[in-house]
């Protein structure tokens, strides 16, 4: 089932198959001996929602697996290449001075300590200390130590190989990461407190030994309130109100049985489908389509206004929805703006009710829900 909802999840299947056969080779036969009746239980599970799916998708099925696998979509192309949605680079300008095979090693070792400029997922300070605790793993080569370097390594390797790669995808090893931070440090202040114990040694020696327990016990208390504040920052920064409800619902009261709503430049969180889920709940059932029909933060945009026009035409449009996306911030790599939308829009003279925007970025009229920079303009279409 996880598998069904995301084809990573297929990693943990890789972990414990790899760990069974490095750890427990004697109780090899014992252990997979049922795997055959497993798989047939995940091929009855399987079958019902891939017959769905190739009657939804007919023969294009495979090709958007296939696709996903290796691109997943023009964002992460770049994404994987280590750039931004405007083609800047992401990482240290070191990284990209590395060899193109040494920098795809290297690539989830960078990444998920500073995937993006503010947001770290693991402060450097623990990632560090993660990491010096999978060395005392293989240095100490315990049974759990080695199930956790599997666990770790398969899960880098796998990810590492695929051509789509996604910092989220390497979310399974922070627990290993955090368990070798815990182990390395309490080790590390056994070994100090025992030194402190057993040993006659002089007032200085002791005192390095203390300074040293208290250094550890600093350094894992700055990286904890270190990476609660930037995950407080990350929450708050996600915490944001596109009204797509309220506007589904006001033009989803004022529709005939016959007329349908175009979404304009949709993206992750403004899209043709969410209007769609916001009126069916209300219970209204007209068509809502979506121009152009990829997401602008994802591929890169071909608008053509007459081309919309000429669609509101055929599909009977009332309304057009917009979303403000930040009015000035460029498309995905593109320099195209929402306003430019709006000023194209403006001038075709197909399309009213548009708001009037005044010099500080307010509106002056027209209908729009939300504040700025995360409006939802509800325009009409004249023809």
């Amino acid at each position: 089932m996880g598998i069904l909802t995301k084809y990573q999840a297929i990693i943990v299947g890789a972990i414990m198959l790899t760990s069974i056969a490095l750890l427990g080779r004697e109780h090899l036969k014992k252990k997979l001996s049922r795997f055959p009746f497993l798989i047939l239980i995940a091929i009855a599970v399987i079958a019902p929602w891939i017959a769905v799916s190739y009657q939804l998708y007919a023969s294009n099925l495979l090709s958007v697996w296939i696709y996903a696998l290796n691109v997943g979509n023009p964002g992460k192309l770049l994404y994987t290449m280590g750039l931004t949605g405007t083609g800047l680079p992401r990482f240290p300008a070191w990284f990209y001075v590395l060899p193109s095979w040494l920098q795809t090693p290297l690539f989830y070792f960078t990444e998920l300590a500073a995937p993006y400029v503010n947001i770290h997922p693991i402060s450097i300070i623990l990632y560090g200390l993660g990491l010096l605790g999978l060395g005392f793993f293989a240095w100490r080569r315990k049974t759990l130590d080695l199930y956790f370097l599997i666990w770790f390594f398969v899960t880098y390797i796998f990810f590492t190989a695929i051509p789509n790669k996604e910092w989220r995808y390497m979310v399974p090893v922070f627990p290993v990461l955090a368990v070798s931070t815990a182990v390395l440090l309490v080790s590390a202040l056994s070994s100090a407190q025992g030194l402190l114990k057993n040993l006659n040694v002089k007032l200085t020696r002791k005192s390095c030994v203390q300074g040293l327990a208290i250094f550890l016990i600093a350094l894992t208390t700055i990286g904890v309130v270190y990476s609660v504040n930037d995950a407080a920052s990350w929450v708050s920064a996600d915490q944001i109100h596109v009204p797509v409800q309220e506007a589904a619902e006001y033009v989803g009261s004022r529709l005939t049985a016959n007329e349908s709503i175009m979404v304009i430049c949709a993206q992750n969180l403004f899209s043709a489908d969410m209007v769609t889920f916001y009126l069916h709940a209300q219970g209204e059932e007209n068509s809502v389509y979506q121009y152009p029909a990829n997401p602008v933060d994802s591929y890169t945009i071909a608008f053509d206004v007459t081309a919309l026009a000429y669609q509101c035409r055929e599909y009977n449009v009332k309304y057009v929805l917009m979303y403000e996306y930040g009015a000035d911030v460029p498309y995905f790599n593109t320099t195209l703006t929402a306003m430019d939308i709006y000023q194209q829009l403006s001038q075709s003279g197909e399309f009213g009710n548009l708001p009037t925007l005044l010099n500080n970025g307010t509106i002056a009229s027209g209908t729009v829900f939300g504040t700025s920079p995360r409006q939802v303009y509800v325009m009409t279409y004249l023809g």
